[in-house]
């Protein structure tokens, strides 16, 4: 699944479209050096981490909710905009 992944994500970059979305910590190489859940789950509500594989250009987002989000991008980098009085976190993808 881990090859698929990447060569859809790859195959969108080749032809101008940006692909984003969640993806699942173990779809991603242990070259990554993302966080381990239980390490990033006892952070703060709305913190974020992120990496850039430099080899494909693939970014992965990992951010603390009510559970540890990983998104993967191709096209948009990490700005958060602003919390709102009900805990969530907004976070706004901009190119």
């Amino acid at each position: 699944m881990l090859l698929i992944l990447l060569t859809i994500y790859l195959f969108l970059k080749e032809n101008g479209y940006y692909g984003t979305g969640t993806i699942h910590v173990n779809r991603i190489s242990k070259e990554i050096p993302l966080p381990d859940k239980k390490v990033a789950s006892k952070r703060d509500r709305g913190s974020k981490f992120s990496v850039l594989d430099k080899n494909n250009g693939i970014l992965y987002i990992e951010w603390v909710d009510n559970a540890v989000i990983t998104i993967a991008s191709t096209g948009y980098g990490v700005n958060p905009k602003n919390s709102v009085k009900n805990s969530s976190f907004i976070m706004c993808f901009q190119q």
